[in-house]
């Protein structure tokens, strides 16, 4: 996936973060919905991502593992929505 992949997809990059959170070696985008913010972390050493809402500092991890592409991440993303 592509950032430009992303950002079609509506998802925003977060190019600042606190200290204190688990996002610190890789890339975080955001996608606000009115129900819930979604974080999608994609680490730089590792093909598992992390789909998250709840808390930036104690998130509510919804699916961590490979993403294929952009559906399956829809998917897992739609699923956290719920």
């Amino acid at each position: 996936m592509t950032r430009s992949e992303l950002e079609a997809a509506g998802f925003i990059y977060a190019d600042y973060l606190p200290q204190g959170t688990r996002y610190a070696q890789g890339d975080l985008y955001v996608l606000l919905t009115p129900a819930k913010t979604v974080r999608l972390y994609l680490p730089d050493a590792s093909d598992v991502v992390e789909i998250a809402t709840g808390d930036l500092f104690t998130p509510d991890v919804h699916y961590q593992g490979p993403i294929q592409d952009m559906e399956e991440l829809l998917r897992f993303v739609h699923g956290a929505l719920r």
